[in-house]
């Protein structure tokens, strides 16, 4: 199944807006991201019933909470520019100087493991998310209600719907 022109023109359109938005604004949305994930910590056994409980929690809610804070705390530094010193050029370069500039590639893919399909996706998405791109997110099979939770989520939030985007 091919994703069709439209949705990649919609993808493209959503990151240019996207990229636009403060990153203090960004990491406020991961935020209230992982205050709704934390409040529904419940609810995550059911989406995968024949794992027991705790595992759920332990392997799939824990590490994406901490993924989260982890954002919310170093994202500003992380993604920041800096200036790459004598260790950043090559040697026979001596005078010049060069900085490191992320940027966002605009509308990325992630294609969602089925042995994790709420923890990395999640992740990767948030971590996409907050770099300033759009997603478009290909759950593995049995992963669909993660990856409609993830979303579901998202929107409550606050993220704008445009951008992430669930393939089928």
């Amino acid at each position: 199944m091919t994703v069709s022109d439209d949705a990649v023109a919609q993808l493209k359109q959503a990151a240019e807006h996207w990229d636009a938005v403060p990153m203090v604004a960004r990491l406020r949305l991961v935020r209230r991201f992982r205050c709704l994930l934390r409040r529904r910590w419940r609810i995550l056994p059911d989406l995968y019933p024949q794992r027991p409980a705790v595992e759920t929690w332990t392997a799939e809610l824990l590490p994406l909470l901490a993924a989260c804070r982890f954002l919310e705390r170093n994202a500003g530094k992380v993604l920041s520019a800096r200036k790459a010193g004598m260790w950043g050029r090559p040697l026979w370069l001596p005078g010049v100087t060069s900085r490191v500039e992320r940027r966002p590639f605009g509308a990325v893919l992630i294609l969602a493991p089925g042995n994790y399909p709420l923890m990395l996706p999640g992740i990767q998405l948030l971590q996409a998310l907050v770099a300033g791109n759009v997603v478009a997110l290909k759950p593995a099979p049995g992963g669909e209600a993660a990856a409609r939770l993830l979303v579901d989520l998202l929107a409550q939030a606050g993220f704008p719907p445009s951008v992430c985007m669930v393939l089928p």
